[in-house]
């Protein structure tokens, strides 16, 4: 494994960041924790996963998407504008002018060319088209969906911050923002033998000028996600973990590297979104949101 590049210890800090799911079968784990990591990805449990059942399906979600999360996380999308109506960010951010739309081929998009997943050309397996702004001073914005720290929690109900993201992409790109998505976790003690130190993990969801689908962010944004794809990515690095993995922290207050840099670069505005489970503190977290932002 290119250890360096998906792996970055600075100070007490070991960060690990992939581009996407199907890296995560790519990727051999640390020797130390390859017995966890077979665990992880060995796992089939509804109660734990979701609608997507087992740990591979959960990772297959995440290139097609899955119906039934899909469904949930529209009923949720509907439950949010028929409470906040289907422009919350009018007033409150700023828009910038568009110039226009293009057309390319990525890992995420409008259309998927199936022979492309079966070619293994998964970087060029989806088409869209985007728009290109011509305001100097447009912001990038990093929408960061913490996600731990959610032992004992229901799957469905996690989709109300899926939910949350949704609403915020769609405004921000009303404004002519353009927006990434990134599941986060931060953890402290999570090693054996070494309890100073802090653990966090990140993965795109979705790039700057990407779309992206209800049916991918759902199946990319669920506590099964969690629990498989990010757990596993836990082991990549070279620390033995603890078999309790340590205990969740605020990723607000402990960005994962990448992402912090990125900010202090003057390269995007980060937004975190609250841990949402239900519709009223989904109206929160859009609120926090938007006053996070300005």
């Amino acid at each position: 494994m290119d250890y360096d590049k998906y792996v970055t210890v600075r100070g007490k800090q070991v960060d690990v960041h992939v581009n996407r799911a199907m890296e995560i079968l790519d990727i051999p784990p640390a020797d130390i924790n390859r017995k966890l990591y077979d665990g992880y990805l060995r796992r089939s449990d509804k109660s734990w996963l979701g609608p997507s059942v087992s740990a591979t399906q959960v990772i297959e979600d995440s290139i097609v998407g899955n119906a039934e999360l899909d469904a949930i996380l529209k009923d949720k999308i509907a439950a949010l504008d028929a409470a906040l109506g289907t422009n919350t960010v009018n007033g409150k951010v700023s828009t910038v002018s568009k110039s226009k739309r293009k057309r390319r081929k990525g890992r995420q998009g409008d259309e998927l060319d199936i022979h492309q997943v079966y070619n293994g050309n998964l970087d060029k397996a989806w088409s869209e088209s985007y728009r290109v702004t011509q305001d100097k001073k447009h912001s990038l914005v990093t929408l960061i969906l913490d996600i731990g720290g959610n032992a004992f929690e229901n799957v469905t109900d996690s989709l109300w911050q899926a939910a949350v993201a949704y609403k915020l992409v769609e405004d921000f790109t009303k404004a002519g923002k353009s927006t990434k998505i990134v599941i986060a976790m931060a953890g402290h003690d999570p090693f054996v033998g070494a309890r100073e130190k802090v653990l966090t993990c990140s993965i795109n969801a979705k790039n700057y000028n990407e779309r992206i689908t209800s049916s991918r962010l759902a199946s990319m944004t669920h506590l099964g996600y969690f629990r498989t794809v990010m757990f596993s990515q836990m082991c990549l690095q070279n620390n033995r973990l603890c078999s309790s993995l340590g205990q969740s922290m605020d990723v607000a207050s402990n960005l994962p590297l990448g992402i912090s840099d990125e900010i202090d670069a003057g390269h995007t505005v980060p937004v975190i979104i609250q841990k949402s489970r239900s519709l009223n503190s989904a109206i929160d977290a859009i609120k926090s949101a938007y006053n996070s932002f300005n």
